[in-house]
């Protein structure tokens, strides 16, 4: 509730459903979600797209927390492993994921020309 009155969530929607969504805070990509029904069809890149854009319009770096799953989809979008965390949880299973970051070049004006 925290991040929807902060304003940091951004949803996909149709006339039907509320279909995706993505948390930014700060330079930090969280819970990018895609119902499974749309999977395959571009929405998670189109999310993923969105918050870079934004990120990159004020910080250096994105990170972004991924599951063994999706990592690959991040390495190919630019992102290297920065840590590994591995989390017991309450009933003895393991929470595995890594912290992603992509770094944001900057053009001067000059350079951009």
């Amino acid at each position: 509730m925290a991040d929807i009155e902060s304003r940091r969530v951004y949803v996909l929607e149709n006339e039907e459903d509320v279909f995706g969504t993505v948390t930014i805070k700060d330079f930090e990509i969280c819970r990018l979600f895609v119902l499974p029904f749309y999977h395959g069809k571009g929405y998670g890149r189109l999310l993923m797209e969105f918050s870079e854009q934004l990120i990159a319009g004020q910080f250096n770096k994105i990170q972004l927390d991924s599951s063994l799953p999706a990592k690959e989809i991040y390495l190919k979008r630019g992102y290297k492993e920065i840590a590994s965390h591995h989390i017991i949880t309450e009933n003895g299973d393991y929470l595995c994921y890594d912290v992603m970051e992509k770094k944001i070049l900057k053009l001067s004006p000059k350079e951009a020309i």
